[in-house]
């Protein structure tokens, strides 16, 4: 699967909730992928956000 910028994500997991009306919704997480070049300019510049990436619910 892409994001809208083209990016490759990957699906990481499922999560499940309840409605108060009683119906059940359930909701995919994917992950964008981090190439290499990219984690070592994450541990150079220490930033937290990058390095665990983002997960996004579809």
């Amino acid at each position: 699967m892409a994001c809208a910028a083209g990016q490759k994500l990957t699906f990481t997991r499922e999560g499940k909730e309840k409605t108060e009306s009683g119906y059940e919704v359930r909701k995919r997480h994917y992950r964008k992928e981090v190439h290499l070049a990219q984690n070592a300019r994450v541990k150079l510049h220490g930033s937290k956000s990058a390095e665990t990436g983002k997960s996004k619910a579809i």
